[in-house]
């Protein structure tokens, strides 16, 4: 039997200087069970509603985000509403169901989200493009700051205000439009008017400034590829060409046809929102604070056990959430100071809680939007991919914690300090509860209940027994702020399948999917091996700039005719590609979990940190 070693600081190691909170470090003390809980969910910090916070990100503390945060909890309300109405009741078609749903996320990304980087400094940033046309009249004393540079700012922040009230115009009339004459459109398809084509390049165009803050402009670089293809087909010499399309072709397809509305977009409505509503909800409750602090209980006492409870903790977290950017906003500031405490530098700790973040998304019950997706595509109930998920996921969570204990080991790190850790008996009597709605939910998804209704019923299992207990009673202000993170939580997912189906479109109106595949398989002589490190590598710069989803949707359509040419069922295939986009998670430059972890200042290390950890394509 390996002896376990003591806490040993290693040279080098920071001090404990009480930075992070061990689980006795709460504040707001109520008395309660709750308490031995870590505060991970920010219950105790008084922060204000969230509302409020969501619009000083971009518009300060004023009159303007007071304004425009109760505008946001209407909307954060109406969408909510909107699509419990659509779960419950269905009472509007698949596609007028898309239409609103992406109305209400567009005037949320225009409202909350800045047209300009006011605070950047690089050399092409708006603020010195804009400073340049502005008449020197003095410099600062010392000469660090630019006298020009608020008047660029001001000047960048009024064109931001106008061209966002054109957006918000834009978006409207042009979501409004296909509702309105929805039966007129219907009767003359494929024979579209002038009106119908602009208004969808119109939308387009609206889309692709959405898809520019919210997800980044790699992803908008990446749709116009795709449509100036469809567009230059005649002009592409070999295989890849095709016969082109028009504009007017390509705007009505995206617009009307099977593009910015279709499966992708369908999707989030219909099961992905349910699943985000629990995670707020669960969030708001405090059920994050106890799989974390369970977590810790378990792991704690191990060697690095802090990093083995942030590995244990985010296969939990994100087990109920299905995403790797909310699991490490909820427990990387906690779980990174912890491994701080014990030793582990600061790259290896965010390395840590990146990966591990990344494998939460790839473990049952709730996976990431990508699943709910792939069982639209393929047609195979979502339990079926649970079934398959789950051993992979698993490998991927081993090889997280051989990785960690070997790390430990090799820099002396021993066990957490026993006044961090409280005793399982006291954890369990804190958040057992949250057990239940989690049991349900698995029971549910594999009696083929369909995930809507069973994301429905684990909502209203969790939200009965939060209430019966006092320490995750909810407040009416705590049912604004899950709305509202809800909503928030739905913008960049629903704005990178509304325009990820844009490049479906293209795909399909071009026939690219099926040249590549015959492509792939005559390049590589039918050779699976080699065509499986060709998709590896195409996911790899797809993850560049793309978030997991729509990384899995662009490779998908492109790879998966491929995979089943060389012999691979549809759901391996699927499968594959969808273990291979979560490395868009930590693919640098922009690495999507480690990018919203602000506050821990961690430099960009870490990312080589993550790849000496597992990944996906380790699982495989």
């Amino acid at each position: 039997m390996d002896e376990t070693p003591t806490a040993v600081r290693p040279e080098g190691a920071p001090h404990d200087t009480g930075e992070g909170a061990g689980f006795g470090a709460r504040t707001g003390r109520t008395g309660r069970a709750a308490d031995v809980l870590p505060d991970v969910d920010g219950r105790d910090r008084g922060d204000g509603p969230v509302w409020r916070a969501v619009a000083a990100e971009r518009w300060g503390e004023g009159r303007a985000a007071t304004a425009v945060g109760a505008v946001v909890a209407l909307l954060a309300i109406g969408l909510t509403l909107f699509q419990l109405y659509v779960a419950l009741f269905a009472g509007l078609d698949a596609r007028q169901q898309r239409i609103v749903h992406l109305l209400f996320v567009m005037v949320m990304v225009f409202l909350l989200m800045r047209p300009f980087d006011l605070d950047a400094t690089s050399r092409f940033s708006a603020v010195r493009l804009v400073r340049a046309l502005v008449p020197r009249r003095g410099a600062a004393a010392g000469g660090d700051r630019d006298p020009r540079d608020g008047a660029a700012r001001r000047t960048l922040a009024g064109i931001g205000g106008v061209l966002d009230l054109v957006l918000l115009a834009a978006a409207v009339v042009a979501s409004v439009y296909p509702i309105v004459y929805q039966d007129e459109l219907n009767a003359r398809a494929g024979a579209y008017t002038e009106l119908d084509w602009i208004l969808g390049l119109v939308l387009m165009i609206v889309l692709l400034e959405a898809t520019r803050r919210a997800v980044g402009m790699i992803m908008v670089v990446l749709v116009v590829a795709f449509v100036y293809y469809a567009w230059i087909g005649p002009l592409i010499p070999g295989q890849f060409g095709h016969t082109g399309a028009t504009i007017q072709r390509i705007s009505t397809h995206a617009y009307l046809g099977d593009g910015i509305y279709g499966l992708t977009l369908g999707v989030v409505v219909t099961f992905v929102f349910v699943f985000i509503l629990f995670g707020a909800l669960l969030s708001k409750t405090g059920g994050g604070n106890f799989f974390v602090g369970l977590a810790y209980v378990v792991t704690g006492r191990m060697v690095g056990g802090p990093a083995k409870g942030a590995v244990l903790a985010s296969a939990l977290m994100g087990s109920v959430s299905g995403s790797a950017i909310a699991n490490v906003v909820t427990s990387g500031p906690f779980t990174i100071p912890l491994m701080r405490r014990v030793g582990y530098r600061k790259e290896d700790a965010a390395g840590v809680e990146a990966a591990a973040s990344t494998g939460g998304q790839i473990l049952p019950p709730i996976m990431g939007a990508g699943a709910f997706i792939m069982a639209e595509r393929t047609g195979i109930a979502y339990a079926d991919i649970v079934k398959v998920a789950i051993i992979p996921a698993l490998m991927y969570f081993g090889v997280m914690f051989l990785f960690v204990d070997i790390l430990a080991r090799k820099h002396g790190i021993g066990v957490a300090r026993s006044e961090d850790l409280p005793r399982l008996r006291l954890v369990l009597a804190a958040g057992w509860h949250f057990l239940l709605p989690l049991l349900l939910l698995i029971v549910l998804l594999l009696q083929y209940v369909p995930p809507t209704q069973a994301g429905l019923y684990a909502c209203g299992a969790l939200l009965a027994v939060a209430m019966l207990r006092a320490s995750s009673r909810l407040s009416p202000s705590d049912f604004l702020d899950v709305f509202v993170t809800a909503a928030r939580n739905t913008v960049p997912v629903s704005v990178a399948c509304a325009v990820a189906g844009i490049i479906v479109g293209m795909v399909g109106l071009t026939g690219l999917g099926l040249t590549l595949s015959n492509v792939l398989v005559t390049v590589f002589a039918g050779n699976l091996l080699l065509t499986l490190v060709m998709v590896a590598v195409a996911s790899l710069i797809m993850g560049f700039g793309l978030p997991v989803t729509a990384s899995y949707v662009v490779i998908s359509v492109l790879a998966v005719p491929a995979l089943g040419e060389l012999g691979l069922a549809v759901l391996v295939a699927h499968m594959i590609v969808y273990w291979y986009s979560q490395d868009s998670n930590v693919t640098p430059p922009w690495r999507w979990p480690r990018s919203r972890r602000r506050g821990s200042r961690v430099p960009s290390r870490c990312g080589r940190a993550r790849r000496r950890g597992s990944s996906p394509r380790g699982s495989i």
